[in-house]
């Protein structure tokens, strides 16, 4: 596909400046940057003590977790239907495997036992879950725009204007398109609200059972 993630089939992106414009089209790629600097920002954290509270606390986690999740559903569907790269080549195969499976579980593990504090519902709808709309509006309004630049200046179609086929306009049309849109912003943040549901959920029943078993001691 690109000189970071290689196909032998595909001969329109071997410079690496194409490369990174065509890699950064994707949400999965967004989803693993703001993993990569959620963890080291925390582990800075846990040494020093320094960071914010918004970075450390746990609705920013939650958003993380949210995020992780919908990459991991939307690929399963992809797959399904045959229609995603990343399965072609050896490398883009443990790529795909470590980026859209391994790390979603991995993190969804560490959420529900790291974080242990209850942000009841109410909370977190009115303080916290509209942080689950930056990452994926900054996206959204990044490859609106870049979409936009390359119909308009490339009309050779070196690279592809949208990730994939069953998001571009030009073949499923400008209704379905933008409600594409509206519905995974709405999606995000559903599932910022879903995960803390859940995350509160199992603290009360571990604290049930806890308590249950100092009864019984």
């Amino acid at each position: 596909m690109s000189t970071i993630s290689p196909s032998p089939k595909s001969l329109e992106s071997r410079n690496f400046d194409n490369s990174i414009t065509n890699q950064i089209i994707y949400l999965s790629v967004w989803i693993c940057i703001d993993n990569f600097v959620f963890g080291l920002l925390n582990l800075i954290h846990l040494k020093y003590k320094n960071m914010p509270t918004w970075i450390t606390n746990k609705s920013n986690f939650t958003r993380i977790v949210s995020l992780n999740v919908i990459s991991f559903i939307l690929y399963l569907g992809g797959l399904s239907s045959k229609e995603v790269p990343g399965f072609d080549t050896w490398y883009n195969i443990i790529k795909s495997i470590l980026e859209h499976f391994v790390t979603p579980v991995i993190i969804i593990i560490f959420y529900f036992i790291l974080k242990r504090e209850i942000v009841t519902s109410k909370v977190y709808i009115k303080k916290y879950s509209w942080n689950n709309f930056i990452l994926i509006t900054l996206y959204i309004l990044f490859a609106l725009t870049r979409s936009i630049l390359l119909i308009k200046y490339d009309p050779i179609n070196a690279l592809h204007p949208y990730p994939y086929k069953q998001m571009d306009p030009r073949i499923i049309g400008n209704f379905l398109f933008y409600t594409g849109i509206v519905s995974l912003i709405l999606v995000c943040w559903l599932m910022g609200v879903f995960i803390n549901y859940l995350s509160n959920l199992t603290i009360k029943n571990d604290f049930k059972i806890s308590r249950r078993k100092n009864k019984f001691q």
